[in-house]
């Protein structure tokens, strides 16, 4: 990689992002509607909503904070974009990426960090949804373009 190509964005597809947050969220309000047309102290109503409550925030609060999760490549470090902030990792420091992908990499006192990208996890096998093999290659592509920035070959 030239030095003329810095900086280098990866980030997620947004658009999945969005719509499973906002699936997760409905989900939860839903239970919460129900509990209140089964009634909160009749027929497990209080249990729909005990549920509803906190999947209905996770994708009202997640949803909406994927939008900032990207992975930013300079010439000397890699700037983290998580849900809740961020996070720089100089790029001698690094010392490897793993699948999932995190960051292993060594701060200045010498204690070993890991920085997970959720700007390029994937979840890529499950018991009924996979997937399509695209977005997995696209996925693993971006991982690729880490590694070869950090000048890890795995």
């Amino acid at each position: 990689m030239t030095s003329g190509s810095f900086p280098i964005v990866l980030t997620p597809p947004r658009a999945g992002n969005l719509i499973g947050g906002i699936v997760i969220g409905l989900s939860g309000a839903g239970f919460i509607w129900c509990a209140f047309i089964a009634g909160l102290f009749v027929h497990f109503g209080i249990v729909l909503l005990i549920l509803g409550i906190p999947i209905a925030l996770y994708g009202a609060i997640l949803a909406p904070l994927s939008l900032r999760l990207r992975l930013v490549l300079d010439a000397d470090q890699a700037v983290v974009r998580g849900y809740f902030g961020s996070q720089r990792v100089p790029r001698r420091a690094i010392g490897k990426i793993t699948a999932w992908p995190s960051i292993i990499w060594t701060d200045a006192h010498g204690r070993q960090r890991r920085t997970v990208v959720n700007a390029l996890n994937l979840f890529r096998s499950g018991y009924q949804y996979r997937p399509r093999k695209s977005v997995v290659d696209a996925a693993e592509a971006r991982i690729a373009i880490l590694r070869e920035w950090a000048a890890l070959q795995d």
